[in-house]
């Protein structure tokens, strides 16, 4: 079985450390908000990383999740169902991240509000929400090829 290799390391690399290092910070933003008093406020790269406790800790769940994949990466299978499952978990926060844009806006539409969509499209699970799905596919393909190979071979003996 081929080990797990070339651009795809270097792909999934790149965005789990992204989803590490932007969830470390949302965290820590998320921290001085809920904690700190407002003297002590931190305000990273303002409406891009918000301060959210809970997103911050699944974006480092899900940065944790890519990056572990790499230490598997003579297992092919084992390290493409962890790709699998940290971009599908990518995947979803990105999905309920432009639900709730999309809800805030709907809202505010309701009630006559003013509403900038900016503020609630720019974040960057939104952001990385296409990277995650290209390899979510890549990972479901090389995964769906290895168990059919694998299900051929054992079906064969």
């Amino acid at each position: 079985m081929q080990s797990f290799k070339g651009p795809i390391v270097i792909y999934t690399l790149a965005l789990g450390i992204l989803y590490l290092l932007l969830g470390f910070l949302e965290f820590i933003e998320g921290f001085s908000v809920m904690f700190l008093p407002l003297e002590y406020h931190v305000n990273l790269l303002g409406s891009f990383i918000p301060g959210d406790l809970f997103g911050g800790f699944s974006a480092i769940i899900i940065g944790s999740i890519l990056t572990r994949s790499l230490f598997l990466r003579h297992k092919k299978y084992e390290a493409f169902i962890y790709v699998l499952v940290g971009s599908a978990l990518a995947i979803t926060f990105g999905v309920l991240y432009v639900l709730i844009a999309g809800a805030n806006g709907l809202s505010a539409y309701i009630t006559g509000e003013e509403w900038t969509w900016t503020e609630d499209m720019s974040r960057y699970e939104i952001l990385l929400l296409p990277f995650s799905t290209l390899l979510a596919f890549i990972s479901w393909h090389v995964i769906k090829s290895t168990t059919k190979r694998n299900y051929q071979i054992s079906s064969a003996c």
